[in-house]
């Protein structure tokens, strides 16, 4: 499921979640790990690279957390 930042912290309450929060890592995440996966050999240097471009069209790394209320 492709989503908004938004739609998925809103997902997660629809569902039950609470004290949901939703943060976005890309810039800590994306970079790095593109290029370890580049220094791996040629497929996966293709396989960064496709994720490079991901992340150039919006695809994002976020951390999320809430918990189900008691």
């Amino acid at each position: 499921m492709l989503c908004s930042i938004d739609e998925y912290e809103a997902c997660l309450k629809r569902i039950g979640f609470v004290d949901v929060i939703v943060e976005d890592i890309s810039t800590d995440v994306f970079p790095g790990f593109v290029g370890f996966l580049r220094q791996r050999g040629l497929g996966w240097w293709i396989f960064g690279t496709i994720l490079y471009s991901y992340y150039m069209v919006g695809a994002r790394f976020v951390l999320a957390s809430g918990s189900r209320p008691k």
